[in-house]
């Protein structure tokens, strides 16, 4: 038989405002899309990734250079 492969009908980017604040509404949001069928990445500077929970397994979470 022949594997299924999970398609996504689009591609989202979410670059929340650098607080802690914004995170976790934001990362609940692409989990939501996720579920619609969509892809999502979540863009977090890397001194927000650090304090971050690994909470997902179906968003990547990639990190941009906050400049520090």
């Amino acid at each position: 038989m022949e594997k299924e492969k999970k398609g996504y009908g689009a591609y989202v980017l979410v670059v929340p405002f650098p607080s802690p604040g914004h995170i976790n509404p934001l990362l609940q949001l692409c989990k939501r899309l996720v579920s619609k069928g969509l892809k999502a990445t979540l863009a977090v500077t890397k001194s927000i990734s650090k304090t971050m929970n690994p909470q997902s397994d179906t968003v990547h979470v990639d990190t941009i250079s906050d400049g520090i």
